[in-house]
């Protein structure tokens, strides 16, 4: 019995695991709902499809540009992202 509420108490969801950059220190199958391997999410291939089609779907409904008055200070981790974010703006496509 000691093992099952172990286990339990191994996977209970807890928020703040995920914040600011706390998540890049987790492995990867600590957190057994949504890990790695052969026992990852059911649903995260489909997650992924939907994700790409709706950023299809806005793609085509408006145009996007960056918006001028906010400057882009590049940040190098594993891949370079934006310090601050990008800033957009988005116009309906008539």
């Amino acid at each position: 019995m000691s093992y099952f509420k172990t286990l339990l108490f191994v996977q209970e969801f807890k928020p703040e695991r995920f914040e600011e950059d706390k998540h890049h220190e987790m492995d990867p199958y600590s957190f057994v709902p949504f890990s790695a391997g052969p026992r990852n999410c059911i649903g995260q291939a489909f997650a992924q499809h939907e994700e790409k089609v709706l950023i299809a779907r806005i793609v085509n409904r408006f145009e996007i540009s960056l918006d001028p008055d906010h400057k882009v200070e590049h940040f190098m981790e594993v891949v370079m992202r934006a310090k601050n974010g990008i800033m957009v703006n988005f116009k309906e496509r008539s």
